[in-house]
């Protein structure tokens, strides 16, 4: 047993291979003594160390400082190592046993710490060559026997503070006989004994071995982070108000006080319900979302718009947040708010967009949910309903991950800013693009052939198109319109397709064939480039630009908005290649569904069509 440097440097440990087997040392002292967490004001009887049963606790000394842009400071596992020390010297003398030299630097930097250091109170030692020994099992008599000799005894509380494959060892079976002699040596302290893992890659190379000792390591707890600051999640603990099981405690730093402190808010389970937050029924909504309504609740802060709505909700912590749709000029911006809302606030915000003016397209309020959004009340719920369901959302929190990037992720939901007629190779090209863009979004769009009338042709088609809607566009090759409608659902094609064109659809085509899967419809498109290939004609030099007005009122899927769009402004056919290729009708399948399209009665003469 080397003998200890002066202070402050820490003496070694030859053996700390220590974590496979342990030397049970006296007996059963009559006292016990119980010593605090570290962690300041935490409810259901968080907050004091047990004795006599081993406590896990987990925690990065590099991770960031404070959030939100305030002045940098020590890291949070810093502050909570430290504070956990102080805690245990108020009751009786520390052995603090560590992996590296530069996490004794780091905690001997608190000036208490140092003061007990230099006392004798905290005594300091250094595992020697921890990882390549901890592959070795050797004698555990004789590593208890050099812990004895460097000063440990019943009146010493022990944290051992490692990464945890220096403690836990390299295989199941080692970690199985770590835990159970762990357990049986514990039992006779009457002071805490705490293993401290400080050295991880991720949350689960701590749990998932811990995971297994269940009946030894009653108490478990690591600290993370969210985006409002520190977040301590307690995996297990037998607290003096019973177990308690995957809860998440929001902590916060106050600016006069290094110690961490529970902020009020927590969340439970593996899908994060909400249990309790200081401001868990507060409703801020912005002006334009209660517009016109007679009953708004007295005690809800009302902002004027989006912009003030991150500055009102700068400190809410489980608040409801209300945002108005508004037009879909304006819905880039409602985007835009919600990330921030959700990337500044966390999880346990709860935000609500009510749909007010123009219909949300589906792809707009699958954005929304996924930037952020809790809910999406549609326009139609009447504001008695809508405050029931906000009644009801009191202890949701958002369970899905928040994107790292707004752009990136906003992309992913957005049509290529085209609409209507599209060359053929063009057209090829933006339905590929946006496939492949929505595709791991889950949107689902619809493709549809669309088989001309005999006596129409394809211009008097064209001309009739008025698409009001990014991503709706449409090509041709010699016997068929080719249309792609974004985020366009299956059970809206109909009066989506009425709304694309100013003549019934039955006036113009004969048939229609759904293609209702990606390959499918990538199929089409490489028959379709093939046809381009070998000619097919180019309507695009007989466009003219016009305004159209979008009408008030569509389907959620499929809501228009009112946009200028491009037309063709003559009516007479192009003079078509002898050699044209034309796109084979595929045959019906589960995702195929080919049907014609019924003619309404007659109220001209047979045969006159009627351009837009």
């Amino acid at each position: 047993m080397p003998t200890p440097a002066a202070p402050p440097m820490p003496g070694t440990l030859n053996r700390p291979s220590f974590w496979h087997s342990l030397l049970r040392l006296g007996s059963k002292p009559q006292v016990a003594t119980p010593s605090g967490l570290g962690l300041d004001a935490l409810p259901q009887g968080l907050g004091q160390l047990p004795v006599g049963t081993p406590v896990a606790l987990a925690w990065q000394d590099g991770a960031p400082g404070l959030p939100g842009g305030q002045t940098p400071g020590p890291a949070p596992g810093l502050l909570w190592a430290q504070a956990l020390l102080q805690d245990l010297l108020l009751q009786g003398p520390v052995f603090l046993l560590a992996q590296s030299q530069a996490s004794v630097d780091a905690l001997l930097q608190q000036p208490a710490l140092a003061l007990a250091h230099d006392q004798r109170r905290l005594g300091v030692w250094l595992m020697a060559d921890a990882l390549s020994q901890a592959r070795a099992p050797v004698a555990m008599h004789a590593v208890f026997g050099e812990l004895q000799q460097a000063g440990l005894c019943a009146a010493h509380a022990l944290v051992v503070l490692a990464s945890p494959e220096a403690q836990l060892g390299p295989s199941v079976a080692a970690v199985q006989q770590w835990g159970r002699q762990i357990g049986n040596w514990c039992q006779r302290r009457t002071r805490p004994v705490v293993f401290a893992f400080n050295a991880w890659d991720g949350a689960e190379q701590v749990l998932g071995p811990l995971r297994s000792l269940a009946t030894v390591f009653q108490h478990v707890a690591l600290l993370g982070s969210q985006p409002r600051g520190p977040l301590l999640f307690v995996e297990r603990w037998n607290g003096s108000d019973g177990p308690i099981f995957e809860l998440r405690l929001g902590l916060r730093q106050a600016a006069d006080n290094p110690r961490l402190a529970y902020d009020g808010s927590q969340t439970q389970g593996a899908d994060q319900h909400l249990v309790e937050a200081p401001d868990q029924f507060r409703v801020i909504a912005t002006q334009a979302a209660v517009a016109g309504q007679r009953a708004v609740p007295a005690n809800w802060t009302l902002v004027e718009d989006l912009p003030g709505m991150l500055a009102a909700a700068a400190d809410a912590v489980g608040a409801t947040v209300l945002l108005h749709s508004g037009v879909t000029q304006q819905q880039d911006a409602l985007l835009h708010t919600v990330y921030q809302l959700r990337s500044q606030r966390g999880r346990s915000l709860k935000i609500v967009v009510y749909e007010t003016q123009d219909k949300l397209r589906s792809n707009l309020e699958q954005a929304l949910l996924n930037l952020g959004a809790n809910h999406v009340v549609y326009r139609e719920v009447g504001f008695a309903r809508l405050l029931r369901q906000l009644d009801d959302m009191n202890d949701e929190t958002f369970v899905h991950a928040i994107p790292a990037d707004f752009a990136s992720a906003r992309a992913g939901f957005m049509p290529d800013p085209v609409r209507g007629y599209l060359p053929t190779l063009a057209f090829c090209d933006s339905v590929q693009a946006m496939l492949g863009r929505t595709g791991p979004r889950g949107l689902r769009h619809s493709f549809l052939r669309l088989t001309m009338q005999r006596h129409v042709a394809h211009l008097d088609a064209i001309q009739a198109c008025v698409a009001l809607r990014d991503g709706d566009v449409l090509s041709t090759d010699q016997n068929a319109l080719y249309v792609f409608m974004f985020a366009c659902a299956e059970t809206d094609v109909d009066p989506a397709l009425a709304r694309l064109f100013s003549i019934a659809p039955s006036e113009l085509f004969a048939g229609q064939t759904l293609f209702g899967s990606v390959d499918g419809v990538q199929a089409v498109l490489r028959a379709l480039r093939e046809a381009a290939r070998k000619g097919v004609p180019d309507y695009s030099a007989y466009r003219s630009t016009r305004t159209a007005s979008a009408p008030q009122s569509a389907a959620p899927g499929a809501g228009p908005s009112a946009a200028p769009i491009r037309t063709v402004g003559a009516l007479h056919a192009l003079p078509e290649p002898a050699d044209a290729a034309t796109v084979e009708l595929a045959l019906p399948s589960p995702t195929v569904h080919a049907r014609p399209l019924a003619r309404r009665g007659a109220t001209q003469p047979q045969g006159a069509v009627h351009a837009a």
